[in-house]
């Protein structure tokens, strides 16, 4: 009777964990729909509020009362970001899912890649996201996480997917995200 429990536990857990890495973006079906739904991110700034040396010198440069302001401010704009990525991961699965219909067989390739990454981002930052909010409950945990480049990776699938199934929009598309 447990074991039949934890079967059916563990079976519901991963379908959870597929329907949220697969997001509730709405149908993307071309490159210029994502105009209108993705979220532009500044990679650097992201970068920033995560570094451990930025960390490291505001540790060693605050109070440390002032310092847990600010890195309680500093992880919950990290939540921000690594959200926003997680939902434009949706919108560019829903593209992927849109492009593995082509003719063009590099085309369809180059979707399954995106998808992969897609599909990829959106679990990392699930755990991102959990890791995030640990640290802004244990002040000794560090806030090392590697999304940027991940999110970097799948940027760079979606630039070689559109360059691929409608190249006048690559440069529109990559200034866009």
């Amino acid at each position: 009777m447990i074991t039949a429990l934890l079967v059916i536990g563990g079976v519901f857990a991963v379908f959870l964990l597929l329907l949220a890495a697969r997001g509730t973006s709405p149908e993307v079906r071309n490159p210029e729909e994502l105009q209108t739904i993705m979220q532009s991110l500044d990679l650097e700034a992201f970068r920033n509020l995560v570094s451990p040396e930025q960390e490291e010198f505001l540790r060693v440069t605050l109070p440390a009362r002032e310092f847990g302001r600010v890195r309680r401010a500093r992880v919950a704009a990290a939540i921000t970001y690594v959200k926003a990525a997680a939902r434009n991961a949706s919108a560019l699965l829903r593209l992927a899912e849109a492009g593995k219909q082509s003719s063009d067989p590099q085309v369809a390739a180059s979707a399954e890649e995106l998808a992969q990454s897609a599909i990829q981002m959106r679990v990392y930052a699930l755990f991102a996201i959990a890791n995030l909010y640990m640290v802004t409950i244990s002040p000794r945990l560090s806030l090392g996480v590697s999304t940027v480049e991940r999110y970097r990776s799948l940027r760079y699938s979606l630039v070689h997917f559109v360059s691929l199934s409608q190249p006048s929009m690559t440069s529109t598309i990559s200034e866009s995200l």
